[in-house]
């Protein structure tokens, strides 16, 4: 594994949170770190993310709900859609 796969970027700055979140956003860099690069251009730049969630900053804390939010809400709707195929189930 190259070595950039395995190192972290620590997000604290909200306007780089805010971006982060971008649902397209946070599935391209998903699938770059699955899949690997797609170009020479398309690779994703580290292995992993990370962020505070109880910054003393409340724009910081702010971005970092949105962003947190962001991430639960796809396992929300896939969850919501079995109990929707549970529930019509006989």
């Amino acid at each position: 594994m190259p070595s950039d796969e395995r190192t972290t970027i620590q997000l604290g700055d909200p306007r780089a949170l805010q971006a982060y979140a971008h649902p397209l956003r946070l599935s391209l860099i998903g699938l770059l770190r699955r899949n690997g690069p797609i170009t020479a251009t398309w690779r994703a730049t580290t292995g992993s993310t990370s962020w505070t969630d109880d910054s003393d900053d409340p724009e910081a804390r702010a971005a970092a709900d949105q962003l947190n939010a962001a991430i639960l809400r796809p396992y929300v709707r896939r969850a919501e859609a079995c109990l929707a195929v549970r529930g019509n189930e006989t």
